[in-house]
């Protein structure tokens, strides 16, 4: 292949390489012409009526370095101008085309594919790729996805390049290659499907059952389920266990006959079935010991046009009822990443001698642009070749059992050069005994991976060199797989290229590390040299996003600046910066000798339960660096948080979320005698809709349980992240891309509300059995401080278009429209990437470019493929259909600030027949006891989060609201009631709302007329530590006209009430 330019700023090219190599196409990209200065072989003009009058096509010799360039001048047609190529060139949907060009000019010009049928028929255009034009030359690459056409399946593409009205354009050195499709087509699976079960195991339908949806299938009636995550669970209708029979069936509609790639995966026996043609047959084991993934088996198969049913068979297994499923897009999706599980050896460069060889210059510097946290890093430098040595670097092949483990080396490649003028040919290889992969640099902007055996080519695979700094592991194991995982630190994308050995090989593998010089010295700047085991993890998240993960972090350094400082330095806990919980034993919470001591012990005679104490800062934090210095706590029966939070938080962009940044549980010893675990734990919790999504890491401290620690949390508005000593937490977990303790909107969630930051000593048995402690027991802590977060170069973001203001209320079914209007920083001026719209925390859509618009379905076709139904790890699936909505959206510029718009909230209300309490509407003026709510039932007449109605067991039993006689208790922020009255005479009135509620600084509740909010209580906290309702908060003047009317109050914190008074004024 001959090489490609890339510009330094091209972050839009996809790392998305294969092991299957693309072949160039000759296009007569030097541009040729019979004549000198004539219009260039193999291409013609494009004729379409849009780009009338045609432009001035010609060839323009000795144009760049000697060589022929085209030139398109005179764009006059309303829509431009173009040339295509006069061949038409093979590809399928899953192709990727490649076009490399040196080009300069004016205006805008562009690159695009027209797709072509198998008999000829045009098949419609792809989206063009535009590249912006300069008075010098340029080189630009670009990376097109080809898919299938309106009209039929594509079997062929040509080239078109032109302009927009105006431009003037050269091109030079014009190279084309399209990577062969090994994922092929561009069809959904079905959302919904049919499961039958459980269904005698011998069952066998015919043929024809096989290829429709029927009521029942051996003897099982059908059930309609949700596709959630690519999974399908079997449980519910097969039965719980091993060796529970049932099958799936979906439709999936075909515009035309197309082939399409299918993946699945099970953890037990499963046949898979096409239009009754079998795909996949699984014996009894499944997928063991693997796990059960979308893509452990992948076949392309044909679809008919019109409807073509898919009929899967399971056998539940031991492990696991589901079978996760995959169409084309979600396989082209599946990353495979090599993640340390153990490391034997590790050479950071932070201290001031390394235990390599190589003898490398030791400097500081930045991971990558953006990031201000500097990390140590060697400078290896060559005249022929270097070879870097590390102790413990002998590692046994792991068991054949587990083909996702193995034997692997690590580092970070800084860069293959500092300086541009330094960048000669360069190779850096990580061996591995008699296998190799080396990272080959040259003076364009390209970096070919290669992997070797006995110094014999298996596999090649180009990336662009601006991908660096980037993580390059290479691993075997004991199957005779191999595979190479590059993640980048400039946009978080993972490449991976695998394969098998030839031969078998040894089975001890010898790691060790070389710098080989080219046709001139040869210079790498290296990190994080790793050795040891690694675990191949797939992680299938693809939408574009940027955070910088810093490996340490200083908030000083960064220049952030402080806002909270408490070195405990008094006689007591200073009420001007924290107030106590409610249930706080407040005399166990001590200041003395510079530190706070926060002490559990006996609650009771009977030593079986225990107290403690929790501080919260008075004032609230957005987004920043988060510090306390703290030494843990060990005897079960109670554990120490440093977290942040609000009062019963209901929804990230209204009231916030929790952030723990530690919580002790696994601490002290698992059983008498036995040494402490050492171990914390780290947790974001985010409600929405009433609906609690978690997710959790857990890490090992480096030291003895008993030292002080230094443990933070940076909270930016894409990053959640957490540090130990100033250094970046490892640990890794299912739900997340990343080995650190780190959460992000787009796996996670996205939250901006300020929190409180909290010390707790919190007790119950998630601690440990207290009957097992020895008390009084303390934790301690040095100091907090908070540091906060920069904004000033963050892009602005104005909402232009949004939904109607006059309701509140949103009803299943409605259609929104937002569309924000994004403006690059005016301190930085760093370009627009990507805009996002959120709802509640979880990303619905996206954009890669203006108009930023979206369209919102409240629907579950809708949500359901957006990240809100996602659930967490307790598994349980929000409900999209009732509560609060926060819609809001982000935007994030090409150096990684975010910027976002103001929240847009409605209250969504399920439709359904609902009626006064008893028939009988509540008078206005009067009193309206909140307890009578009106009847209809959940989602319908309220909304409440937790189910029955702990407060009584004759009122109102049935139902979900903690409700008395005359009382509403164990209310939570997003719950609502809704009351129909009867206003008996036009005026303005004055509601006052009899609560009560211990907490401080919470949101009281809104009240809405007639879908209307009309205002928001004030409820500040009583002097008692109960929930006594006996406090009043008042709103007034209040417009409302004689005769019916629907009154709903919304829940925005947490207390108890009583009865709502509307007085005429």
């Amino acid at each position: 292949m001959k090489t490609t330019l890339f510009t330094l700023f091209s972050l839009l090219i996809a790392l998305v390489c294969d092991s299957l190599l693309a072949e160039e196409i000759d296009v007569n990209g030097r541009f040729r012409s019979p004549t000198p200065g004539g219009f260039p072989d193999a291409w013609v003009m494009h004729e379409w009526s849009g780009y009338k009058p045609f432009p001035t096509v010609k060839t323009i010799p000795n144009a760049c370095d000697g060589n022929t360039a085209l030139s398109i001048t005179d764009v006059l047609g309303d829509d431009g101008g173009a040339i295509q190529t006069r061949a038409k060139f093979s590809a399928r949907s899953g192709s990727i085309g490649r076009i490399s060009l040196l080009a300069k000019g004016k205006g805008l010009a562009w690159a695009t594919f027209y797709r072509w049928g198998e008999k000829g028929q045009w098949n419609g255009v792809i989206v063009s790729s535009p590249f912006a034009l300069s008075e010098t030359w340029q080189p630009h690459v670009l990376t097109i996805p080809i898919d299938n056409g309106h009209a039929c399946e594509t079997r062929a593409v040509t080239l078109a390049i032109g302009g927009k009205m105006g431009a003037e354009i050269q091109i030079c050195n014009l190279t084309l290659d399209i990577r062969p499709a090994t994922i092929v087509g561009d069809n959904r699976l079905p959302k919904s499907w049919t499961i039958f079960g459980p269904v005698p195991e011998d069952f066998k339908p015919s043929p024809a059952q096989l290829q429709a949806i029927p009521d029942a299938l051996g003897g099982a009636k059908g059930e309609t389920v949700n596709l959630i995550s690519n999974t399908l669970d079997f449980a519910p209708l097969a039965g719980p266990g091993p060796n529970r029979c049932a099958w799936a069936v979906g439709r999936i509609e075909g515009k035309y006959d197309c082939e399409m790639t299918v993946g699945a995966g099970a953890a037990g026996a499963m046949q898979y079935y096409l239009n009754g043609e079998p795909v996949f047959d699984v014996s009894a084991s499944g997928n063991a010991p693997s796990a059960v993934e979308i893509d452990n088996h992948v076949k392309t198969v044909r679809l008919k046009q019109g409807t073509n049913v898919i009929a899967i068979r399971i056998v539940t297994g031991a492990a696991d009822s589901v079978v996760k499923v995959a169409g084309p897009l979600d396989l082209r999706g599946v990353v495979r990443r090599l993640q340390f599980s153990q490391r034997a050896f590790e050479e950071d460069f932070d201290g001031s001698s390394v235990q390599c060889s190589g003898n490398p210059q030791l400097i500081k510097g930045h991971p990558t642009p953006g990031l201000l946290t500097v990390t140590g890093q060697g400078v290896f430098r060559t005249d022929a070749k270097m070879a870097i040595t590390c102790p413990n670097n002998i590692a046994p092949l792991p068991d054949k059992s587990d083909e996702n483990l193995f034997a692997a080396a690590g580092v970070r490649v800084q860069n293959l050069g500092r300086e541009p003028s330094s960048r000669q040919t360069a190779t850096f290889e990580i061996a591995a005994s008699d296998m190799a992969c080396r990272i080959i640099s040259s003076k364009d902007e390209v970096l070919t991976v290669s992997v070797l055996e006995n110094n014999s080519q298996l596999d090649t695979l180009e990336i662009p060199s601006n991908c660096l700094p980037a993580d390059f592991v290479f691993g075997v194991n004991g199957r005779g797989k191999w595979t190479v995982s590059i993640h980048s630190l400039v946009d978080s994308k993972t490449t991976t290229l695998s394969g098998k050995r030839r031969s078998p090989g040894p089975s001890t593998v010898e790691f060790s590390y070389c710098l080989l010089a080219g046709n001139g010295p040869a210079e790498a700047t290296l990190d994080n040299l790793v050795i040891g085991l690694a675990r191949q993890e797939s992680k299938t998240s693809s939408t574009p996003f940027r955070i910088d993960l810093a490996p340490q972090f200083d908030p000083v350094q960064a220049g952030w600046k402080k806002v909270f400082d408490e070195p405990f330095d008094g006689e007591r806990v200073d009420p001007a910066k924290w107030y106590f919980s409610p249930d706080s034993q407040r005399d166990y919470a001590k200041v003395h000798d510079g530190l706070l001591e926060i002490v559990c012990n006996w609650a009771t005679p009977d030593k079986t339960k225990t107290k403690s104490a929790s501080l919260y800062s008075n004032e609230v934090f957005g987004h920043g660096y988060f510090e306390a210095r703290v030494k843990f706590r060990q005897q079960p029966g109670w554990w120490s948080a440093f977290w942040l939070c609000t009062h019963g938080p209901s929804n990230p962009f209204l009231d916030g979320w929790e952030i723990d940044i530690y919580e002790d549980y696994y601490m002290g010893p698992k059983n008498a005698g036995e040494p402490p675990r050492g171990i914390l734990d780290h947790n974001l919790h985010v409600f929405a809709c009433g609906t609690l999504r978690s997710w959790n890491y857990c890490s090992q401290l480096p030291g003895k349980v008993d030292d002080w620690y230094v443990i933070g949390c940076k909270w930016t508005p894409f990053e959640v992240s957490y540090y130990l000593n100033g250094k970046l937490i490892p640990s890794e977990a299912n739900h997340s891309p990343y080995n650190s303790v780190t959460f992000d909107p787009f796996n996670h969630a996205a939250g901006y509300i300020p929190l409180h930051a909290i010390l707790s000593g919190c007790c119950g048995k998630s601690g440990g059995d207290p009957t097992k402690g020895t008390f009084p027991e303390s934790f301690f802590v040095d100091y907090v401080r908070i540091y906060e977060y920069p904004h000033d170069s963050d892009p602005v973001v104005r909402l232009v278009r949004k939904p109607d203001e006059s309701t509140y209320i949103l009803k299943p079914g409605e259609e929104l429209d937002f569309e924000a209007e994004v403006e690059p920083s005016s301190k930085s001026g760093a370009k627009i990437k990507q805009v996002y719209l959120f709802d509640s925390g979880a990303l619905l859509d996206y954009r890669s470019a203006p108009p930023y618009r979206f369209h919102v379905k409240v629907t579950q076709d809708y949500y359901d493929g957006t990240n809100f139904v996602k659930p967490g790890r307790a598994g349980i699936r929000p409900d999209w259909d009732r509560g609060l909505h926060a819609f809001c959206v982000f935007a994030q510029d090409e150096n990684g600030n975010v910027g976002r718009s103001e929240s847009v909230v409605r209250l969504l209300r399920k439709h359904g027949q609902t009626g006064p309490y008893r028939g009988k509407p509540a008078q206005v003026p009067g009193a309206i006891m909140l307890s009578h709510y009106d009847e209809g039932g959940q989602g319908f007449a309220y909304s409440d989060g937790t189910p029955g109605n702990s407060a009584s067991k004759t009122f109102r039993a049935n139902e979900d609201v903690d409700a008395g006689e005359t009382v509403i208790g164990g209310v939570s922020g997003g719950e609502w009631l809704k009351y129909t009255v009867h206003v008996n005479q036009t005026a303005k009135y004055t509601f006052t709302l009899d609560y009560g509620t211990p907490s401080p600084k919470q949101r009281g509740p809104k009240l809405m007329v007639d879908c209307k909010a009309v205002g928001d209580f004030e409820t500040p906290a009583h002097e008692f530590p109960d929930w006594r309702h006996t406090s009043k908060a008042v709103l007034r003047g209040i417009p409302l006209t004689a005769g019916d009317h629907e009154i709903v109050l919304l829940m925005q914190g947490s207390y108890n009430l009583g009865a709502l008074q509307a007085a005429a004024e």
